[in-house]
């Protein structure tokens, strides 16, 4: 190992010193750079509601005649959601009975079944929301454990009561009544279409709360927030309203309709992506919508609203995703947080949606995303921006990056995401160190600190594709390190039938100030990755293999070494995996690698501003940085 430390603890003590920017007032300035003052103004409002009344409580509330009315469909859709949610490997853990949680792969064991509030209070902030989703009951249920969640539901109705439970607590969180509601209503539809397994007294308890908290919430709508949770807000509002009969259920419609007029078209851009940029939010929000179309069939304008954006979404997934048909693990992504690939399209069907069948080609580009097919070798390059512009929480240092999968297996994998807490691990899966890019001196590519915040940021120019000599190519740079006098940095991604090309150039200033441009290269825990070997000056090979396919790496660096990292591909889960830093002058103006089938010959060369590559008996690719 090269380093000789942890790349986590790097991470830390790298977002402690930031480049280009010194105190805190310096980074406070950078954010208001970037966010809107409405959104600054809700902030403050809403910070200050919650301190002038810190023991507020919910409130007492006046049911109404609720009744639950749904279609077959959403009875159908309803079985779709719990028969996934028997697929998370944290809920089929849970013991509800027992008082054992496995939430992000982190177990609380309570003496009781309900946990006290101290208890709880000793988690996460991410765990505490996590149980008061109550999605682990949808695990219970679809194992036929109806009377757990029944005494479970009992205990925290009481529990939680608004007579009792302040605003400021978890249980009433504006983001958890809307994750709760959906698993509520899934309930409840079950429940009635099996002689009313819940029981009458508790299923009218729970649509009484329901009311109430679809009131609360369209009282507490998350607008100094925004993204994801915003919509997560107007869903649970549609999917309420339209499962249940009630005299507010109007108002809630218009709640919800008005929120989605106003954030769908910044949210959703025009090629179908959600704009916090992250594969895990962007299956959040289509599977959202395809709720909304399923549950709120008489609301002509949200169906108008939902539909508009479903089929661009759908295709958007389609073709980003890796040969196992899973997401790509892209700023704050993992698996089983968001609804899978297979029950969005699932859910798509019974909707009457369904993306385009996309037809593999050598290479395809959903705006600024390029994905190479070249033989068994398929590559995943993101030349998108960092984050939305005034919403980065989710957004990693992660330009230019990229993921390749090797004959249906990932190879080159993203560090994905590990928790929401400030600690090292938090910093190494947001920063550079954690991604498959390449930086100056290990510095972050964004001013990035805390859980969520992002000040400087890079600005992503150039992006590019063509083909030439029989190589399809894409091609971007960035600014992320001016202030180390890099002007810019760009990157070059190539492939020919087994061979995949990462090549990163410099272009400095007059006062350069970094030294060093630095590269990580990620593999997956199952990736075996040798001995690194000097073949010539400059030239290093590095022999990888999975299973039984093998694969050469070359790099062109002064040094390469290999490192440990950290795979995280669920909250609260690592795995160990290599790393492969290789290190080059900033003066030398390039460096980067080659990945071949087997360690043929291959010729590398930067002259004029022109790289030249020939790879055994295959014609010359050449190609300018004017480019760029």
């Amino acid at each position: 190992m090269g380093l000789g430390r942890p790349l986590d603890e790097l991470a830390l003590e790298l977002a402690r010193k930031p480049v280009g920017v010194s105190g805190k007032f310096g980074r406070a300035a950078q954010i208001f750079q970037h966010y809107q003052l409405s959104q600054i103004a809700r902030r403050v409002i809403r910070v200050g509601q919650r301190k002038m009344q810190p023991n507020k409580c919910v409130g007492d509330w006046e049911p109404s005649n609720v009744q639950l009315n749904h279609s077959a469909q959403v009875s159908e859709l309803a079985k779709i959601v719990v028969a996934n949610s028997s697929q998370h490997p944290c809920h089929t853990r849970c013991d509800v009975d027992n008082g054992t949680y496995v939430l992000l792969n982190h177990e609380l064991q309570s003496e009781s079944r309900l946990p006290t509030e101290e208890l709880l209070r000793s988690q996460t902030h991410l765990w505490r929301f996590q149980f008061h989703y109550h999605e682990f009951l949808l695990t219970e249920v679809s194992k036929g454990n109806w009377d757990p969640v029944v005494n479970f539901l009992n205990d925290w109705l009481e529990a939680y009561s608004p007579e009792t439970t302040k605003r400021s607590e978890d249980s009433w969180h504006p983001y958890c009544i809307s994750r709760r509601a959906s698993v509520w209503v899934w309930l409840l539809v079950l429940s009635s279409d099996h002689d009313n397994l819940l029981g009458k007294d508790l299923s009218k308890k729970l649509l009484q709360s329901l009311e109430h908290q679809a009131h609360y919430l369209s009282e507490n709508l998350e607008w100094e927030l925004g993204g994801n949770h915003l919509i997560e807000n107007a869903t649970a509002l549609a999917i309420v309203a339209g499962v249940l009969e009630s005299d507010r259920a109007s108002s809630w419609l218009k709640a919800a309709t008005n929120v989605l007029k106003k954030e769908m078209p910044a949210q959703i851009l025009p090629h179908g992506e959600h704009f916090e940029r992250s594969p895990m939010y962007h299956c959040q929000i289509l599977g959202n919508f395809l709720r909304i179309k399923i549950c709120c069939e008489k609301s002509q304008d949200l169906q108008k609203l939902v539909a508009s954006k479903i089929d661009p979404m759908l295709q958007f997934l389609e073709s980003i995703l890796h040969p196992d048909k899973e997401i790509p693990l892209l700023s704050d992504s993992v698996f089983h947080e968001a609804p899978s690939v297979q029950q969005i399209n699932e859910v798509a069907s019974i909707a009457s949606c369904s993306s385009e069948t996309i037809s593999p080609t050598s290479k395809t580009r959903v705006d600024d995303y390029f994905v190479f097919r070249s033989g068994s070798t398929h590559a995943i390059c993101d030349f998108g921006p960092i984050a939305a512009p005034n919403l980065p929480a989710h957004g990693h240092c992660d330009v230019l990056n990229l993921e390749v999968s090797v004959d249906g297996a990932r190879w080159i994998v993203d560090s994905g995401n590990f928790n929401y807490s400030d600690d090292s691990m938090r910093h190494y899966c947001r920063s550079s160190l954690g991604h498959n890019v390449v930086t100056v001196d290990n510095a972050n590519q964004a001013n990035v600190w805390s859980m969520f915040r992002m000040g400087r940021r890079p600005q992503v120019s150039n992006c590019r594709s063509g083909s030439d000599s029989g190589w399809n190519w894409a091609s971007a740079c960035h600014d992320g390190y001016a202030p180390l006098g890099v002007k810019r940095l760009s990157r070059l991604v190539a492939a020919r039938d087994e061979s995949l090309v990462c090549f990163d150039f410099s272009s400095s200033s007059s006062n350069v100030k970094g030294e060093n441009l630095v590269g990580y290269l990620h593999f997956h825990p199952d990736v075996d990755v040798g001995k690194v070997e000097s073949i010539e000056n400059g030239k290093f090979g590095v022999p990888i293999q999975r299973s039984s396919v093998k694969r050469w790496l070359t790099f062109v660096a002064n040094t390469v070494t290999l490192e440990q990292g950290w795979y995280c591909e669920a909250f609260g889960k690592r795995v160990t995996g290599t790393v492969v830093r290789y290190v080059t002058s900033v003066s030398s103006d390039f460096t980067g690698w080659i990945m071949q089938e087997s360690p043929n010959q291959c010729e590398i060369e930067f002259r004029d501003q022109t790289i030249g590559i020939t790879i055994s008996d295959k014609e010359k690719f050449c190609w300018k940085t004017e480019n760029l």
